[in-house]
């Protein structure tokens, strides 16, 4: 397992053998200990090793570039845009269940790598627009993140180095869509090959007709 994790995935040989074996297993150590709540139903999901089972936490978050982002924004208020606010009082009489899970209903793609690329915003802003998608038209479509990274600007828009989920619907609403997955591909970088052709042709295929912002935490509008 220790091979498989390390090959391929450039991992700095700055430190010798045993450094980085011993951090192997000190991850090891901790996905076998959170497994076994897993398998004693004191956890909900279980954990394996994948090609960051070799890495420090500061390689980590130095190979999926955070950091810069999320300490520039640190305790500053959500950016704001135009949009309709809700409230919880209209669904004061709704029971919540005991739980939902959304990917059983269909609502969900397939599970997706950012790479080495800062953009889990435009991630967390396609799934919300794809759920969104397939509870208005029953039909599941991969999102464009690459048009994300490429397209959306200003602040709150720093590409590979962070941004926020919210300004990204801002964009896709002011910009008139969002292409699919398939006609503008995920790279991990920006300015990526398919901008240029997206431009010329100027289509987009899904449109975002409203945006509306629910109160935070409220587990009512989770619903919606």
């Amino acid at each position: 397992c220790y091979n498989v994790c390390l090959a391929g995935h450039g991992y700095v040989h700055d430190w010798n053998e045993e450094q980085r074996f011993n951090i192997f297993l000190k991850t090891l150590a901790k996905i076998e200990s959170h497994n076994w709540k897993y398998h004693t139903q004191q956890s909900t999901y279980y954990l394996g090793l994948n090609k960051f089972s070799a890495m420090t936490h500061e390689e980590f978050l130095r190979y999926t570039r955070q950091g810069s982002y999320a300490k520039k924004r640190l305790g500053a208020k959500t950016s704001s845009f135009e949009c309709q606010s809700g409230s919880d009082q209209s669904w004061s009489s709704r029971l919540l269940p005991d739980h939902v899970d959304w990917s059983k209903k269909g609502y969900t793609t397939q599970v997706k790598d950012q790479g080495t690329c800062g953009s889990c915003w435009t991630f967390s802003a396609t799934g919300a627009m794809e759920g969104a998608h397939f509870k208005a038209h029953g039909k599941l479509e991969s999102f464009s993140e690459q048009q994300l990274l490429d397209c959306c600007s200003g602040e709150g828009c720093d590409g590979c180095g962070g941004g926020e989920p919210a300004i990204a619907y801002a964009s896709v609403f002011k910009k008139g869509g969002i292409e699919t997955e398939q006609q503008y591909p995920y790279e991990a970088s920006q300015a990526s090959r398919f901008y240029l052709q997206l431009t010329l042709e100027s289509r987009n295929s899904i449109t975002l007709k409203k945006i509306q912002h629910f109160r935070d935490f409220s587990f009512l509008f989770l619903l919606y």
